[in-house]
């Protein structure tokens, strides 16, 4: 029986990991249901072509209030819906539910951003309103087990890998970085690594692609630096396939992640990953010393380290590419795709 299914976002124009898991969720549910999109912000083309989406409603394009969520949900009368929260549309949408007695019953919070990471006041928010929701979607185990000590009910589900089956016989001497040019993603950290591994490898290049309100500060960063030759800001990029294809390794070193997409579809580009292990996410995706490597948190030197060593060892970086297709197993598209949609017949 087709269900009309509603998804809830808040910014459905956006190119980032939670936009493109929407994406994913519309052609998991999409073509046997009837899909909905709405989203808080945003107007114009999305970056992603929600292929099997029957309608996406902006609330900034109608000149909607944020406030006005609920409305709108009543005037669709879902079976379902599915709130994709970075930390507080899934709070601020129990509450507006609250205030307009409406029930929980048949809502999913689907959380993207990991519980540890918030400050004290969002986590006693998040306990109380959480519990309300028909289940709460989590992307790691660390997020589930906390939530499941809390008395909250919840599923992990894992983002998938879109596996390419690339095999890799050469190296580019390019390093890529993918994210919101954003305190949280981290980008300075890369910069300040890039200034340590520029001066062993002056053949490398960085680029980093990505928008964000810490742009200018981080042009200035690497000025300062004296690193403009070898470090390339692209902006928003819409074909970023081909940024993996022409990577030779991948660098991610966020403060905090919730399971960072980028991560997944560096594996599925069979590109080898050196990140921090952040909270969140890193950690369930990186197999260390088998496909990539995982660095202590904050440290700066063995990051660089183990960035000169794939770009120097050749048989470990290709032993590391050749991995990627066996540590992938978990994160199957089949395999997620099926534990969206048990979600629906339960």
């Amino acid at each position: 029986m087709k269900q009309r299914i509603l998804i809830i976002i808040e910014n459905a124009f956006s190119f980032a990991g939670t936009e493109n898991v929407c994406n994913f969720m519309t052609d998991c549910y999409g073509p046997d249901n009837e899909v909905i999109i709405l989203s808080l912000k945003g107007k114009g083309d999305t970056f992603y072509k929600f292929e099997h989406v029957k309608r996406i409603i902006s609330l900034e394009d109608i000149g909607a209030s944020t406030y006005s969520i609920i409305k709108h949900v009543q005037n669709i009368n879902p079976d379902y819906v599915f709130v994709i929260s970075m930390g507080k549309l899934s709070v601020l949408y129990a509450f507006l539910s609250f205030f307009s007695f409406k029930s929980l019953n048949n809502t999913f919070a689907c959380e993207h951003v990991s519980y540890s990471s918030f400050p004290w006041y969002v986590k006693l928010l998040k306990i109380f309103t959480l519990r309300f929701y028909k289940k709460v979607i989590v992307l790691t185990e660390r997020d589930s087990k906390k939530l499941t000590s809390l008395a909250i009910k919840n599923l992990k589900i894992s983002n998938p890998v879109h596996m390419k089956n690339i095999v890799r016989t050469e190296k580019p001497k390019i390093v890529l970085a993918i994210g919101r040019l954003e305190h949280q993603k981290g980008i300075d950290r890369l910069i300040s690594i890039w200034s340590l591994f520029y001066k062993k490898h002056p053949d490398w290049i960085l680029n980093i692609a990505g928008t964000g309100s810490c742009e200018h500060q981080l042009i200035d960063q690497v000025k300062k630096e004296n690193l403009e030759g070898s470090i390339f800001f692209l902006g928003k990029v819409k074909n970023v396939d081909e940024l993996y294809n022409n990577a030779g390794i991948y660098a991610m070193t966020s403060r905090y992640e919730g399971l960072p997409m980028v991560l997944l579809e560096a594996k599925s580009w069979s590109l080898p990953v050196v990140a921090f292990d952040c909270p969140t996410g890193p950690r369930e995706i990186i197999n260390h010393g088998e496909d990539g490597f995982l660095i202590e948190d904050g440290d700066i030197d063995v990051f660089v380290e183990k960035l000169c060593l794939l770009a120097e060892e050749d048989d470990i970086y290709f032993k590391f590419c050749s991995n990627i297709k066996n540590t992938s197993n978990p994160f199957s598209v089949e395999k997620i795709k099926e534990q969206w949609k048990m979600l629906i017949s339960e």
